[in-house]
């Protein structure tokens, strides 16, 4: 990797953590401020309609961002085209979703999600009037300005939604908090672009993307209905209040896995894609940034997963203490997700959306059978279920990768032991050290200086050539 390619890589990833955990750590202490405030169904209700908004979001979307991020000689009737297409479909979802608001509200049988889903739904609109903007600003690796936007955004709705919840809103505070966000989010990207559409639709640019993006589309709605489909079960089979407490553990898990799954995904993708006539070179920069992530996420999420119960207790209270055993078995499949997305950056790199979408039609058909053979047995199955299909995942994935550059999940598995090993150890000293331990407050504080201190000790000891890396990187970003 090349000094000037090394910098932009590095200021990139900086930002974009910065960016995304500035407001995401905003966002947690709003939601545990608003949890306990609100009621488990308050948030079941909401989770309730993940999956059809999560489906239409993908739909707008279409591939465009990616596409655009990759197209290396993008021009204004490019972006203009993805502007007006983008904008063009959010609108007809919005649509759709506010006319069948009334069949979610029966099937559900929940009346109030009529006019929740039609209010929920504007977010469509919020977001597809900045995607290009934000593709832009990815596409140059500037996550600065994103950082600035999103975090005075996290802030202000931050404020508003806890004051509607202490005003007794209820659950349409929780609506009202995501629509505030997307909107200032949104004001604040175009403020800071430089980037305005004409009204230019070419036919050229629709059909590259159209080319790019299909299959790319569907993969995304099949991806999105298999991540979802455990609300969708959940939501129709338990109580409102069973929803409100497993997507509180998937909201845990998902605050550090995908997170860092999101800001590998922003920076690993265009620097990548510089690479992608130059396999050589791909393959040694892929590995590179493999074994970096595990390396971060292997051990927070098995440390996460050891002290599940008593971080839940104490940062959302008693009353969510179910939580705690979901986000421990969640916390093993979650910890798979960065991969998962590095090695499926790798097949749109290479223009291979053909192979990305078989990759993820082979996967959901597994996680389908294994989501309606668990779905009868409870959270706690359905949670475990969820490790077998992360792991399918992963086997899965790296057949795909591994036919194009040998990264196959021998030589990913054999890249990744180290980290998985000291993981492991740690986790496992973790748990001796706070088995005694009653006050949760007292069990997080010493099962973290415990993680911290074992898995540096074993980092030591073997001399691991990763944590050197990254701590090249993080004396790079200190010299600028």
């Amino acid at each position: 990797m090349t000094s000037s390619l090394r910098s932009h890589v590095i200021r990139g990833a900086y930002w974009s953590g910065i960016e995304r955990f500035s407001s995401q750590i905003v966002t947690f202490v709003v939601i545990v401020i608003m949890s306990r405030i609100l009621t488990k169904s308050d948030y079941g209700l909401v989770g309730m309609l993940t999956i059809f908004i999560d489906v239409a979001q993908t739909v707008t979307d279409s591939g465009v961002t990616q596409a655009l991020i990759r197209k290396a000689d993008r021009d204004q009737k490019d972006c203009s085209t993805a502007f007006i297409f983008n904008i063009v479909l959010s609108l007809f979802f919005y649509l759709v979703l506010f006319f069948t608001a009334p069949f979610i509200s029966d099937f559900y049988d929940h009346e109030e999600l009529t006019g929740l889903t039609r209010v929920i739904s504007l977010g469509l609109i919020f977001n597809a009037v900045v995607m290009v903007p934000k593709a832009l600003f990815t596409a140059n690796l500037d996550f600065k300005t994103q950082t600035k936007s999103s975090l005075l955004a996290s802030v202000i709705s931050g404020f508003c939604g806890i004051i509607m919840a202490l005003g007794g809103l209820g659950v349409w505070s929780i609506a009202y908090y995501q629509l505030i966000k997307l909107f200032l989010n949104g004001v604040l990207l175009w403020y800071f672009s430089t980037w305005r559409p004409t009204m230019v639709f070419s036919k050229e640019s629709f059909k590259y993307f159209f080319r790019f993006g299909s299959n790319f589309t569907i993969a995304g709605i099949i991806h999105t209905v298999y991540k979802d489909m455990y609300l969708l079960a959940i939501g129709k089979f338990y109580q409102a209040a069973s929803l409100g407490v497993y997507t509180r553990a998937y909201q845990f898990g998902q605050l550090p896995s995908d997170n860092i799954g999101n800001i590998l995904q922003r920076v690993t993708y265009p620097v990548l894609c510089k690479f992608q006539d130059d396999p050589d070179r791909l393959a040694e920069i892929f590995v590179k940034f493999l074994r970096s992530i595990s390396f971060i996420v292997f051990p927070l999420m098995m440390t996460l997963s050891v002290l599940s119960d008593a971080v839940i207790v104490v940062v959302v209270g008693e009353k969510w203490a179910e939580a705690g055993p979901l986000l421990s078995i969640m916390c093993i499949s979650m910890m798979w997700i960065p991969l998962d997305t590095l090695n499926l950056n790798l097949l749109q790199v290479r223009g291979r959306t053909d192979y990305f979408l078989k990759c993820e039609v082979r996967k959901k058909v597994f996680g389908v059978i294994i989501t309606i053979a668990t779905i009868p047995f409870g959270l706690l199955v359905i949670c475990w279920g969820q490790v077998l299909r992360a792991l399918i995942d992963m086997v899965i994935d790296t057949y795909y990768t591994g036919r194009y550059l040998r990264l196959g999940f021998i030589r990913q598995m054999k890249e990744i032991s180290p980290t998985l090993f000291y993981s492991v150890i740690t986790a496992a000293c973790t748990w001796i050290c706070i088995a005694w331990i009653e006050m949760p407050v007292l069990k997080v504080f010493v099962g973290l200086l415990t993680a911290v201190l074992v898995f540096f000790l074993l980092v030591k000891i073997t001399k691991s050539t990763d944590y050197n890396v990254i701590r090249q990187l993080i004396k790079e970003r200190e010299k600028k």
